[in-house]
């Protein structure tokens, strides 16, 4: 394997889905996202909700063999926002975290592209779409 030092970051608003609030859900979201990037995961997602006013929500880790992911979502107030980053050795096609994250409802999302090796560099960034064109899938 090649060592690619990628860091992709993510940060959404999705529509509000009970999913929000479901941690056996995003466990097991979280499980077939590191599948579905073709990755190993090292020590198993785990997922807990925060009840504490103006940080309510749910945070979801995992550590995959080639590094980790972390997610967050911020459900107190719509839209909700949600923050997710994957860093890994191993290359990964990040249009398919995206369509993972568009199980949440995403309707507007931004995305960076990191290359972490040195010295660091933005491999790609896009971001404010609206993605009618994703939930019609």
């Amino acid at each position: 394997m090649n060592l690619e030092h990628k860091h992709l970051i993510v940060r959404a608003e999705v529509a509000g889905t009970p999913k929000l609030q479901d941690i056996p859900f995003v466990e097991d979201w979280m499980s077939r996202l590191i599948e579905s990037v073709g990755m190993v995961t090292l020590i198993e997602p785990k997922a807990v909700y925060c009840d504490q006013e103006n940080n309510r929500g749910i945070t979801a880790i995992a550590a995959l063999t080639t590094s980790s992911t972390t997610l967050h979502i911020w459900d107190e107030v719509p839209p909700c926002y949600l923050q997710f980053d994957l860093y890994s050795c191993k290359s990964f096609d990040y249009e398919i975290v995206l369509q993972a994250i568009n199980e949440f409802g995403m309707t507007r999302y931004e995305l960076m592209l990191i290359n972490r090796d040195t010295p660091f560099s933005h491999i790609h960034i896009k971001g404010n779409e609206l993605l009618e064109h994703r939930n019609k899938k």
